[in-house]
C-alpha cells in the first residue's frame, strides 16, 4: 500500500508520551477549559473558521480510493467530507435524501427512478448528473469494491440516463428496498473518472493534502451546493488515522486533537464528568450490536444444537453489567433492533448452563471447545470474548481466544468470512439491509455462512416484498427462522461513544454512528 502506515507498537508508543503530555497540558489548563465547557449552552448557534481535528481507526487497508473508503473509519469519514451520496439514513432507519430529490421503485421493484436534485456541483463546478450516478455504479461493480453486491442486480445495460436529472435502474431480478440501497455509502463521482484515488466530489470539504496512512487535511468548499441549509461551518477538517483507542483518547486529552471516535466505555465512563470534553453517545437505533458469528457450514457449528447451547451459555445480564459497563442493554441474536419490522414477539433465551450441556450432549459435542478468532479492533469484541469464555466454562465449553491485531482483523476477506467463529461488533442498518447484508446467496459479509435452499427463498421473499403486508410477513418468517437456525449469537447491544472537546458541535451519525459527518461541525 502506497504512503505510510504507522505501526501499533508506535502509537502505543506515541500514546504512552501524549497521555504524560496531557498531564502537564491539563494540569496548566485545566481549570480554563472546564469553566469553557460549563459556559457553553447545548444549542450554542453555528460558527465558521477554525481547523477541527479528528482522530479514527485506521489500518492496513488504508486508500485514497474512494470506492474502497468503506475499508476502514478514517478513509469512510474522509469520503463522506468529500462526496456527496444520492441519500443517508436517518435515526429512524429512513431514507433522507440528498442528491437525489426522490427515488421510486415500480410495483415490482425491478425497476427504480431516480430523480436528480437542481443545483448539485462537482467542485470543477460541473453539475452532478444522471450519467455521473449510473457511471458511479458501473465504477463500483466494475472495481469489485466492497459495496457491489449490494449493486450486483444492476442491470446496467438495461438502464438508461432519461435526461441530464432522471436516470432510470433496471434489476435483474426484484430488490424492493433499493431505495435503502442507495443511502449505503454509494458515493458519487464525475462519469469517465479514472483515478478513483483523486477523483472530485460535490461535497462539503475538498483534499488539500493527503496519504493514506497519514493524517488527511480538507478544506471547506465555499461553493458547497447545499451551505444555504448548513455547513460546512469549519474552515478546515484534519482526519487523523490512529488506530489503537487508548492512543486517541490520550491526544484528545493532551490537546493534540478534537474529537476521539470509537472511544472505550470505561473511557467514557471515567470522562463523564470532565466538563473539559463531551461524551457524544447516539440514540439507541445506532447502537452496536457485540456478539458472535458462527459459520454454519464449519464444524462443530453445522448442527444448530451446538449455537442453540452457546446461547444459552452466554449470560446476557452479566455481559451488560460487566461489558457495557450498565450502558448498554441486553440483546436476543437478531439484527435490527429499535428499527421497523424488528420481531418483539419471538422468545427470549436466558442464561441456563445446564440447558446448554444437554444441548451439546444431544449433538454429539460435549465437552465442546474452539477457538474465537477476536480483536480490540473495537471496544467490547475482546472483553466479551474474554467474558464469555469465562461464562462458558459453566456449560463445560472450553473457548480459546485468537487476539487478531485491530490493523489485520478484517484485511483479508478469506480469513474473516471463513473463520469458524470470531467476534463481532455489528454497526447497525435497517433490518432489511441487515437481511441482504449477511445472509443467502451473494450476500456482502456473510459472517455465518447461512445460505442454500431453505434461507435462500426467505431472503429473495424480503427482496420482493414490494407491499407492508409482504415486508412483515417476509421479514417476519426469516427472522423466525434465524432465531431457531442461525449463527448469530447478539448478546448486548452498546453505545458507540466519542470524546470530543468542548467547542466541538454538530456532528452527526447520519447512519454511521462510528464514521460520523462532520458537514454540519462547528468549533464554538
Amino acid at each position: 500500500m502506497p504512503g505510510l502506515v504507522l505501526s501499533r507498537r508506535r502509537l502505543l508508543h506515541a500514546g504512552a508520551g501524549l497521555a504524560l503530555t496531557g498531564a502537564g497540558l491539563l494540569g496548566g489548563a485545566g481549570c480554563a477549559r472546564q469553566q469553557l465547557a460549563a459556559a457553553m449552552p447545548e444549542d450554542t448557534p453555528p460558527q465558521r473558521g477554525g481547523r477541527l481535528r479528528a482522530a479514527f481507526i485506521g489500518g492496513t487497508t488504508e486508500t485514497a480510493n474512494v470506492l474502497f473508503a468503506v475499508m476502514t473509519a478514517v478513509d469512510y469519514v474522509r469520503a463522506r467530507a468529500v462526496f456527496d451520496t444520492l441519500g443517508e439514513l436517518d435515526d429512524d432507519g429512513k431514507p433522507v435524501w440528498r442528491l437525489a430529490e426522490s427515488v421510486e421503485g415500480d410495483a415490482t421493484g425491478s425497476r427504480w427512478t431516480i430523480r436528480l436534485r437542481s443545483g448539485p456541483t462537482f467542485t470543477n463546478n460541473r453539475p452532478v448528473t444522471a450519467a455521473d450516478v449510473l457511471f458511479s455504479i458501473r465504477a463500483y461493480l466494475e472495481h469489485k469494491a466492497p459495496q457491489s453486491a449490494l449493486l450486483a442486480d444492476v442491470d446496467l445495460a438495461a438502464s438508461r440516463a432519461a435526461d441530464p436529472r432522471t436516470a432510470t435502474v433496471v434489476l435483474r431480478r426484484p430488490n424492493a428496498f433499493f431505495d435503502l440501497t442507495l443511502t449505503q455509502s454509494l458515493f458519487i463521482v464525475p462519469a469517465g473518472a479514472t483515478d478513483f484515488a483523486n477523483a472530485v466530489g460535490s461535497g462539503p470539504f475538498t483534499i488539500t493534502s493527503h496519504q493514506p496512512g497519514k493524517p488527511a487535511l480538507l478544506a471547506a468548499n465555499r461553493s458547497y451546493w447545499d451551505a444555504d441549509s448548513g455547513g460546512p461551518y469549519l474552515d478546515e477538517l484534519e482526519l487523523i488515522p490512529i488506530p489503537d483507542a487508548t492512543a486517541r483518547v490520550n491526544a484528545l486529552k493532551a490537546g493534540q486533537i478534537d474529537y476521539a471516535a470509537s472511544v472505550p466505555l470505561p473511557a467514557a465512563r471515567a470522562e463523564a464528568a470532565n466538563q473539559a470534553l463531551r461524551v457524544l453517545t447516539p440514540p439507541k437505533s445506532a447502537w452496536a450490536s457485540l456478539g458472535v458469528a458462527f459459520h454454519r457450514a464449519k464444524p462443530p457449528f453445522t448442527d444448530a444444537r451446538v449455537v442453540e447451547a452457546m446461547r444459552y451459555a452466554v449470560d446476557r445480564d452479566a455481559m451488560v453489567r460487566t461489558v457495557t459497563l450498565g450502558m448498554g442493554e441486553t440483546a436476543q441474536d437478531r439484527h435490527g433492533a429499535h428499527y421497523p419490522y424488528y420481531a418483539t414477539d419471538l422468545p427470549t433465551r436466558g442464561h441456563d448452563p445446564e440447558r446448554a450441556r444437554s444441548l451439546l450432549a444431544a449433538a454429539g459435542a460435549s465437552g465442546l471447545s474452539f477457538t474465537l478468532r477476536t480483536s480490540d479492533y473495537e471496544y467490547g469484541m475482546v472483553e466479551a470474548a474474554l467474558t464469555l469464555a469465562d461464562q462458558a466454562r459453566a456449560a463445560g465449553v472450553s473457548i480459546r481466544l485468537d487476539k487478531v491485531p485491530a490493523n489485520d482483523y478484517f484485511r483479508d476477506p478469506a480469513a474473516y468470512l471463513q473463520t469458524p467463529a470470531q467476534s463481532l461488533n455489528n454497526h447497525p442498518k435497517p433490518l432489511p439491509l441487515e437481511v441482504l447484508y449477511y445472509y443467502g446467496a451473494g450476500a456482502l459479509a456473510g459472517f455465518t455462512g447461512m445460505t442454500g435452499p431453505t434461507i435462500d427463498p426467505l431472503v429473495q421473499a424480503v427482496r420482493g416484498a414490494t407491499t407492508e403486508d409482504k415486508r412483515r410477513t417476509a421479514l417476519g418468517d426469516i427472522q423466525r427462522f434465524l432465531h431457531d437456525n442461525g449463527g448469530d449469537l447478539i448478546y448486548a447491544r452498546a453505545p458507540i461513544v466519542a470524546l470530543a472537546g468542548a467547542r466541538v458541535r454538530g456532528v452527526q451519525a447520519r447512519g454511521y454512528a462510528a464514521w460520523p459527518s462532520f458537514r454540519d461541525a462547528f468549533l464554538a
